[in-house]
């Protein structure tokens, strides 16, 4: 728990400092191409195959809502100062079962 805090708040700064002279799309492929990086081992090893599902519209639609979401967080993290950002991630919690 503490690794994964200490890498998402790294990620954060990162974009912080990256949203300075790149536009939020960029930001955003960026940050998807390195999670990419990392699944490609996987996808070596299992080929398409380890891919394959029985409902892929329902995870094209959760792939799509977490890009959104994604891009309106790294959107939030340039224009925000970087806590306040982080603390209305983290409050999220709160947020959901009024939505």
């Amino acid at each position: 728990m503490v690794a994964s805090a200490f890498l998402f708040a790294g990620m954060g700064a990162a974009v912080k400092v990256l949203a300075r002279t790149l536009p939020n799309s960029m930001v955003v492929f960026v940050r998807s191409a390195l999670g990419l990086l990392f699944l490609v081992p996987w996808l070596w090893r299992l080929g398409l195959s380890g891919l394959r599902t029985r409902h892929f519209g329902e995870h094209v639609i959760r792939g799509l809502a977490g890009l959104a979401a994604m891009y309106c967080f790294f959107y939030a993290l340039a224009r925000l100062r970087l806590a306040d950002a982080v603390l209305l991630n983290y409050s999220l919690p709160l947020f959901v079962p009024i939505i």
